[in-house]
């Protein structure tokens, strides 16, 4: 058996159990914890840590979405490399929300709100970058989960018979 299908298989010796994993949280840098929290705040995300001069981090929580901040005082935005993947019911309905409230676009750090497209491996998505560069990617599928399966679908937010033809959600 290829390994590949054993893990999806969740393939163990007898006797052996197999440890679940329950969720992944980014840790991306801020140059200016409070000016990060306060750009999340506006996109109606909440501070779910301490204040951020306290832990000298910030962690806005917005339904199932969580970002760990951390202090970088020295961090550049226009060169960091830091970006996560976000999985939303309609990536077009929440893009237009962030529109309105209005992402502040600054070409000294990057920050933009890109449009969204229709991707080759079967996501409609757009690309938030904030104030300190990080690279957000929000996306749903183009074909609806099958209902009453939005809460356990695979982590690649794709059923199989999407996943054959899907590419990596990290390259256009």
């Amino acid at each position: 058996m290829r390994v590949r299908e054993c893990l999806l298989k969740r393939c163990v010796a007898p006797g052996r159990s197999v440890p679940v994993v329950t969720r992944s949280v980014p840790l991306l840098p801020s140059r200016d914890l409070r000016e990060t929290l306060g750009v999340y705040e506006s996109l109606s995300f909440e501070n779910r840590g301490a204040p951020p001069k306290e832990w000298d981090s910030s962690i806005p929580v917005r339904d199932g979405a969580e970002f760990h901040f951390i202090g970088a005082p020295n961090l550049d935005p226009l060169t960091t490399a830091s970006s996560c993947f976000v999985f939303v019911d309609d990536a077009d309905a929440l893009h237009q929300e962030w529109s309105d409230i209005g992402v502040r676009e600054d070409p000294a750090t990057g920050s933009r709100l890109e449009a969204p497209t229709d991707t080759a491996y079967g996501m409609g998505d757009f690309t938030l970058v904030d104030l300190r560069g990080n690279l957000v990617r929000v996306g749903s599928p183009l074909t609806p989960y099958p209902t009453g399966t939005a809460d356990v679908a695979p982590a690649s937010g794709m059923f199989p018979e999407q996943e054959a033809s899907r590419l990596s959600p990290f390259h256009p």
